[in-house]
């Protein structure tokens, strides 16, 4: 009699377990060394172990902006068909602005804790969808940071503009290929640009211009082209030494030689060698090209 009663107790306390889901963001991780995500999964499985919430699963959207309504949180947009589907009834994420900057998204999920009973918390303490305070506190901030957003977005492009029209790049953070990090050409690169472009306008096909890059030196290659690292090569490399002076730990760098048609085709119409600034309007448009 005693094991059928522990045996009872234990299945009511199976059927009582919460099943939670984590979800896990970072706008922007351009190394892509996931240890952002996994400082916010260590936050929020303390959470789980705290309420005794069993894991359903965890959702990552590393690198992807929950500001821009154009981009496609695939993991995001997962967890909204497992909740309705009824598959967790707790979710637990590290901050609200990780889970969305998006109003109408936020008073979805407070819709949903208020009529379906969602268990929401964040694993910095500051919401809790489980109290009318967290939930008033939560519509809040999701505001507040709407409009911080907005407000950087604008400084941005104020900065960008300037950058601009003093010649320089205009995200310093990043380096197309034919110019170093601060803006100025790097001949060496700079000569194989304008040989990729020359050899297209001629007729070369994609796939003949990346075979060239890769070394390949067949009759329907273009001969004038030189063989080059890829770009994740050379990214990862660069990156490596801003790491290692950093005392970061390092990435793995790929092997690959082999040039996609597809990177050709983004160096072709990158605005930056035409001499164009993406940011702001025609009327605006800066010259500093690497292709004249």
């Amino acid at each position: 009699m005693a094991k059928q009663a522990r045996a009872k107790q234990s299945d009511k306390e199976s059927k009582d377990t919460k099943k939670a889901a984590v979800y896990l963001r970072i706008s922007k991780d351009p190394d892509m060394d996931g240890l952002a995500i996994d400082r916010q999964r260590e936050d929020c499985m303390q959470i789980l172990r705290q309420r005794g919430w069993e894991l359903y699963d965890e959702y990552v959207d590393q690198s992807v902006s929950a500001y821009d309504k154009t981009k496609h949180r695939k993991d995001y947009e997962r967890m909204v068909q497992d909740f309705k589907a009824d598959k967790f009834q707790c979710l637990v994420c590290w901050d609200i602005d990780r889970l969305t900057r998006q109003p109408a998204e936020l008073e979805w999920w407070i819709d949903a804790a208020q009529t379906k009973g969602l268990l929401l918390v964040t694993a910095n303490g500051e919401a809790d969808l489980t109290t009318d305070n967290g939930i008033l506190f939560a519509g809040i901030k999701a505001q507040v940071a709407r409009a911080e957003v907005m407000r950087k977005s604008a400084r941005q492009k104020r900065a960008y503009k300037q950058r601009a029209k003093a010649g320089k790049t205009v995200q310093p953070g990043t380096r197309a290929m034919g110019y170093n990090y601060d803006g100025t050409v790097n001949e060496t690169e700079a000569s194989v640009v304008r040989t990729i472009f020359e050899d297209f306008r001629k007729g070369a096909a994609l796939s003949a211009i990346a075979r060239a890059l890769s070394g390949d030196k067949g009759d329907t290659v273009p001969d004038n082209i030189p063989q080059m690292p890829t770009r994740a090569h050379v990214r990862a490399i660069e990156s490596n030494q801003r790491r290692k002076e950093e005392k970061r730990p390092l990435l793995k760098v790929p092997t690959s030689t082999t040039w996609d048609p597809s990177t050709v085709r983004v160096i072709l119409r990158n605005p930056r060698y035409a001499g164009y600034a993406s940011y702001c309007d025609c009327a605006e448009r800066n010259s500093h090209n690497v292709t004249g």
